[in-house]
């Protein structure tokens, strides 16, 4: 939000710049030179608002995968739980322990938020887990490498691996600094000849431009607050892995 109100700052007062200078260069500038001054206007707010649209298009395509990812996360870790469910004891107890402490885990993982060392500590035990678990379902595995039971389980644990391999890759995936940046500096250039060109007209209409302002501001807020989901009001939703764990924790009925 201080980034937002100093950035909003900046382009206000890039406007009252460009008026200002604007209203000194108007006695000297004819009628061709406004009309090019307004060519100009034209083709730099459109430049702009192909790159907010680029820019708008880039977070909301990486935060749908990030969305996804944890769908097909929680759907793989429950489908190696009910499959490590046909394991005969003690490794379906065993798998099953893992899994439940697994789920744990990848919920910490999303509530560290930009708290780097919780980030970290939440991988080390995820990835800790996962040696574990693929030891234990290789360890049944080898006791009877022809039942189907263990291959399945292990494809699902095995997709459980890469899933959070690819939820971390998609957490560090961002839109490019570079590109923010230049959306940034197209704004800036938009509202200076926005300013310029009132000045060359005299006279400006302070709400008007406020609310171009804003509505600049606001865009710019939803590109970076998609893009980054460990702060920000936007963030990923987890409640297929939140229903996984209370599925878990529910009594299991009596046989």
């Amino acid at each position: 939000w201080l980034l937002s109100f100093g950035f909003a700052s900046l382009l206000v007062v890039t406007i009252e710049g460009g008026f200002r200078l604007g209203r000194r260069h108007a006695s000297r500038i004819g009628d061709a030179g406004r009309g090019e001054v307004t060519t100009i206007q034209v083709a730099v707010l459109s430049l702009l608002a192909l790159l907010l649209g680029f820019s708008f298009a880039m977070a909301e395509t990486r935060y749908q995968t990030r969305h996804d990812l944890v769908l097909a996360e929680s759907n793989a870790i429950g489908t190696a739980i009910l499959r490590a469910q046909l394991l005969p004891e003690p490794a379906r107890s065993e798998l099953t322990q893992l899994l439940d402490r697994y789920v744990d885990a990848r919920i910490a993982f999303h509530g560290a938020g930009a708290d780097r060392a919780r980030l970290r500590r939440a991988s080390d035990e995820a990835e800790r887990l996962q040696a574990e678990l693929w030891e234990r379902g290789r360890a049944a595995a080898a006791g009877d490498s022809h039942a189907v039971t263990t291959g399945l389980l292990l494809q699902s644990l095995n997709d459980v691996i890469d899933l959070h391999a690819a939820r971390v890759v998609a957490l560090e995936n961002r839109v490019p600094a570079s590109v923010i940046s230049l959306l940034l500096f197209v704004a800036i250039i938009s509202c200076g000849l926005i300013g310029y060109g009132s000045g060359l007209g005299g006279e400006r209409n302070f709400v008007v431009l406020l609310l171009t302002v804003i509505a600049f501001v606001s865009v710019i807020l939803l590109i970076v607050d998609f893009d980054r989901p460990d702060r920000g009001l936007i963030r990923v939703p987890q409640q297929s892995m939140l229903r996984l764990r209370h599925t878990l924790s529910a009594p299991q009925p009596r046989r």
